[in-house]
């Protein structure tokens, strides 16, 4: 009878085992799935913006701030990087007033992302304060040598050949095949 016994626990606790580990897989499917459609109608809405700038400037802003207002999913990183593609879209229309402002409101929502310094950074080349947008790339440097190209840049249009060289001559030395255009820069 003991023997019974214990048989039957361990087939009750193999198929009280076998019900969670389904229920598990049950879930992470619902999640898999939920998140997959999430992914999707997110991209699907970034596809629209940048739809929309090939054709209505006004129409970029007016979409990404009415999604930003009632889309209650968004949390503040996502409303950040709205602010930065439409700040970048503004930004290459020369909206630069617009899109430094969008700029700025990324960062109040975020911390200032590598990426977001350098479109500052291209702001203040447009403004032609060329100490303010040096600073911010050497900043986005610091986290990312590959702005380093965009710190030679700037040199180069200051007129300071030699700096830009030194710029680009380390990016060339982390890896000639994918920095083989700073060779080009260099000669």
């Amino acid at each position: 009878l003991s023997i019974l016994i214990v048989v039957s626990s361990c087939q009750n606790r193999q198929r009280s085992m076998d019900n969670f580990m389904n229920d598990i897989r049950e879930d992470f499917d619902k999640q898999t799935e939920e998140g997959y459609r999430e992914s999707v109608s997110w991209e699907n809405k970034i596809d629209k913006i940048y739809k929309y700038a090939d054709t209505d400037l006004k129409r970029v802003s007016e979409y990404s701030d009415s999604i930003i207002k009632n889309d209650e999913s968004l949390d503040k990183w996502k409303i950040s990087h709205l602010n930065t593609i439409v700040g970048e879209i503004l930004f290459d229309s020369d909206s630069i007033e617009s899109a430094m402002e969008r700029f700025k409101l990324s960062e109040s929502l975020t911390s200032d992302s590598p990426r977001n310094m350098v479109n500052k950074a291209g702001y203040f080349v447009k403004k032609h304060d060329y100490k303010k947008a040096m600073v911010l790339l050497q900043e986005a440097s610091e986290i990312n040598y590959d702005f380093k190209w965009l710190m030679g840049n700037l040199y180069e249009i200051q007129g300071q050949r030699e700096k830009a060289i030194q710029k680009y001559e380390f990016l060339y030395s982390k890896g000639r095949g994918i920095y083989e255009y700073c060779g080009k820069r260099i000669a």
